[in-house]
């Protein structure tokens, strides 16, 4: 990555970013979670444990009343393919076969002051 920050695709598959102070950790393989969200070295995010379903920051279909717990698996915890497009990460996940639907994530950092 640059100095200033950019996308990176880590050996374990997961993806790294950064804009100046802030930088995120992005896992494909575990439902598109944001993994790590930190402001210099400052994690802001609850880290993954053990006896942990949610840690980190993801995203459920609403209203929860239609799938009650656990969420979707395949929006959930399943794996989504993975694209570089400029300055954005692009995720999508497997067609949910429950709801019939697919989940796109895109992350990129705004201008900030």
């Amino acid at each position: 990555m640059s100095q200033k920050g950019g996308i990176e695709k880590m050996p374990d598959g997961r993806f790294s970013m950064k804009h100046d102070i802030i930088s995120m950790e992005i896992d494909p393989d575990l439902g598109g979670r944001v993994i790590s969200a930190k402001l210099d070295d400052q994690e802001l995010l609850l880290q993954g444990r053990e006896e942990l379903l949610n840690w980190g920051s993801t995203f459920w279909l609403a209203p929860q009343k239609l799938w009650n717990w656990p969420p979707p698996l395949a929006i959930h915890l399943g794996s989504y393919t993975s694209k570089i497009h400029g300055d954005s990460l692009q995720l999508t996940s497997e067609i949910d076969e429950q709801f019939g639907c697919r989940v796109s994530k895109t992350f990129h950092f705004n201008g900030y002051r």
